[in-house]
């Protein structure tokens, strides 16, 4: 059984999660602003934390910030807040999933199942994450993403590119705002086969002679 920290000023919806989860065999503590859920991490054996960004006293920006300092237990950002620029923040402070509300209580117990440390599954996932072995990359990267693919976040391609260009590692990066998972525009089509064959030929073909 995993110990669910879950901080969300909303009493009403702090409720509901708690009541859902704990249902599904979790222990539950809540939290309803950001002071409160960095003292109870402190005081309790924390498996998980579900955190809303909008919180009192301290945002869950800040909580994030401060957990990272000493812990890498999972964490799901749970907000209203949609805007790419706060969830490539999230993320960049290390958030391990972001939702956003209104939400599906299913789809959270679904993630939460997915990322708790008793999962082998996810933990065998996360150990494998490219993100662990960026220092390591040497081989060109083609980097191609729909944004409307929410399985794997747009942004996730992005870091992806930049840190092989920062590495000197030949990449490219071809982003489509009006595509998810499979590409289905014609003219969309037309620019993947071109790219993605001229991208095999500059680096597979052997040179004319």
């Amino acid at each position: 059984m995993a110990t669910l920290l879950i901080v969300e000023d909303d009493k009403q919806t702090n409720e509901a999660i708690c009541e859902y989860l704990k249902s599904a065999g979790h222990k539950i503590v809540p939290a309803f602003d950001g002071l409160e859920a960095l003292k109870i991490f402190e005081q309790e054996n924390i498996d998980l934390v579900v955190l809303d960004i909008m919180l009192p006293k301290i945002t869950g920006l800040g909580v994030l910030h401060e957990l990272r300092k000493k812990s890498s237990v999972p964490i799901i950002m749970l907000t209203a807040i949609e805007d790419e620029y706060t969830q490539v923040t999230s993320f960049d402070e290390q958030a391990d999933d972001y939702i956003t509300k209104p939400f599906s209580m299913v789809l959270l117990g679904r993630r939460v199942t997915y990322w708790e440390k008793q999962n082998p599954i996810a933990q065998r996932t996360f150990a494998n994450s490219p993100h662990l072995f960026v220092e390591k990359w040497d081989t060109p990267i083609l980097c191609i993403h729909g944004e409307k693919d929410f399985r794997i976040l747009a942004n996730q391609a992005m870091a992806a590119f930049d840190a092989a260009v920062m590495r000197g590692v030949p990449a490219e990066l071809l982003i489509y705002p009006d595509e998810n998972h499979w590409v289905l525009k014609p003219q969309n089509g037309v620019l993947w086969q071109r790219t993605f064959f001229e991208w095999l030929d500059k680096w597979l073909k052997a040179p004319a002679k």
